[in-house]
């Protein structure tokens, strides 16, 4: 069963298989809203229709009747787009990042909690020598302790096709500039500190 993350369907348990967010409802959502807005019976306030189960179902299907093979043929296929972006798993973000200091988190559009994702690594962008680094239900992953290089990934939801490759370039800072960042630190806390030793001796 799926609903959307309303606290009050937290209070349930409307199913043993209970899924809660927008990404399992959205399409449902859509549908209603267009029924209502094709059809006045379907407002939520209104006292000018019937909302007798016999009255509403009738209404239906003159409407569906009205706008014949073409409405239902519309409606289906927007249910196939919209499914197959709810199960499809892509990067959220650039495709091309770059980090300086050998860390970084993967992030990707949701999916229900009903899939997997599977994250894989690779040095080279064939990814014959990939591994699989992730295996769950997260919309992100940490990268730590990476060398200088380029890093490629990619995924899927469970048996879907792969993802578009991102490719993660770490160019950590050189020597000379650690050297540096490391001496104008020093600088400033010692000015800091005799700042702090000038105003206590003028306060005495």
């Amino acid at each position: 069963m799926c609903t959307d993350d309303n606290p009050v369907n937290s209070t349930h348990t409307l199913a043993d298989k209970h899924i809660k967010g927008k990404s399992e409802t959205c399409l449902v959502e859509s549908f209603n809203s267009s029924m209502r807005d094709m059809l006045g019976r379907l407002n939520r306030r209104t006292k000018r229709f019937s909302k007798s189960e016999k009255m509403l179902k009738h209404a239906l299907l003159m409407l569906f009747n009205k706008h014949s093979q073409a409405t239902f043929l519309i409606f289906f296929f927007v249910f196939l787009v919209g499914n197959a972006h709810a199960t499809s798993a892509q990067f959220s973000g650039e495709l091309n990042p770059i980090s300086d200091t050998g860390y970084y988190t993967l992030n990707w559009e949701p999916i229900s909690q009903a899939n997997l994702i599977e994250l894989q690594q690779s040095r080279t962008p064939d990814f014959k020598e990939s591994e699989m680094i992730y295996h769950g239900h997260n919309d992100s992953f940490f990268l730590s302790g990476l060398q200088n290089g380029a890093y490629y990934y990619r995924m899927k939801v469970d048996n879907d096709a792969w993802s578009d490759t991102l490719t993660l370039t770490v160019k950590h800072h050189s020597f000379q500039k650690a050297w540096l960042l490391f001496i104008l630190g020093a600088v400033v806390f010692s000015s800091i500190v005799w700042v702090i030793i000038r105003g206590e001796q003028h306060a005495e």
